[in-house]
């Protein structure tokens, strides 16, 4: 059964929580927020997590701590939920790499401030062009550090800000600065940045984030156009339609927002899908969609 309810009061906030903000510079208060221990990340098949520079990372499976990524650019990663961890494998256009560490897949988490570790990590990294491959030893030594709240184009978040630091194997200088501001709110991290001491820095902030569906069972996709379709057909502008996965692990909640005239004359409709994936709730963009005369399904409108 589809339930509706009258959601504008909610839409504006959950829009708020879900990247309709946008923020200059990323900035910190001088004191952080009180966080409770924050758990490890647990994703979700179809979820996306869009950075600045137009990269979307898409979580393509996941099978207990191992989460398969693919973006936007074909790059492929195998990583582990533990994102402090480098990734275990990644492919793309030119190269590919396998690594290793000895480190717990859960190590430093539960987050708290004051948590440390060492977590050693093996590389070997291979061109595809059969030239000769690099292997590297790359020991970090991360720590929460202190909690923050941080402003980033996808919103304003509590967060956990973790040091990672990286020395030399021969001199013991500092190589390299990696520093994330894990958001437990979304189960994600909201900013990366990469302080090198001989390459450019690096630095992801995060746009927006959401859930696929084309990622669900074809099943389960089918009963989410059905309910797309009836939600259109029946309900008024701003009077909700949710769906929720047999797993109970996402639900999807349809918003008409428009009602117009295309300038064919076809009966068109703005909404939005809102998902809430374990409770982190993400929300994708506006889309319209026109109905042909005397029929009840809806399609893309250009």
């Amino acid at each position: 059964m589809i339930q509706k309810q009258r959601w504008l009061p909610l839409i504006t906030s959950l829009l708020t929580l879900t990247g309709c903000q946008t923020v200059l510079e990323s900035k910190t208060q001088t004191e952080g927020p009180k966080l409770l221990p924050a758990e490890l990340p647990s994703y979700t098949a179809g979820e996306f997590f869009m950075f600045d520079k137009g990269i979307v990372n898409t979580v393509q499976s996941k099978s207990g701590n191992i989460v398969e990524w693919k973006n936007n650019y074909n790059i492929t990663r195998r990583a582990l939920s533990n994102f402090v961890i480098p990734d275990l494998a990644w492919t793309n256009r030119t190269r590919k790499s396998k690594g290793e560490t000895t480190a717990h897949p859960g190590t430093l988490w539960p987050l708290k401030v004051g948590n440390r570790a060492v977590i050693p990590f093996n590389q070997v990294i291979t061109n595809h062009d059969g030239s000769d491959p690099m292997t590297l030893t790359r020991d970090w030594e991360c720590a929460v550090a202190e909690t923050a709240t941080i402003s980033v184009m996808a919103g304003t978040f509590d967060t956990y800000q973790i040091i990672c630091k990286r020395f030399s194997e021969t001199s013991g200088r500092l190589r390299a600065t990696r520093t994330f501001y894990y958001a437990p709110s979304i189960g994600h991290y909201v900013l990366k940045e990469d302080d090198y001491r001989s390459n450019p820095d690096k630095r992801q902030e995060l746009v927006a984030y959401g859930f696929n569906s084309t990622y669900l069972p074809k099943r389960e996709q089918g009963e989410l156009i059905n309910t797309l379709d009836k939600t259109l057909n029946r309900n008024p502008d701003g009077i909700a339609s949710t769906w929720t996965t047999k797993s109970g692990k996402v639900t999807a909640m349809l918003v008409p927002t428009t009602s117009y005239r295309s300038d064919e004359g076809s009966s068109c409709r703005e909404y939005k899908s809102i998902y809430n994936i374990g409770g982190r709730i993400g929300t994708s963009n506006l889309r319209n969609v026109c109905k042909k005369q005397g029929k009840n399904s809806w399609i893309r409108a250009n």
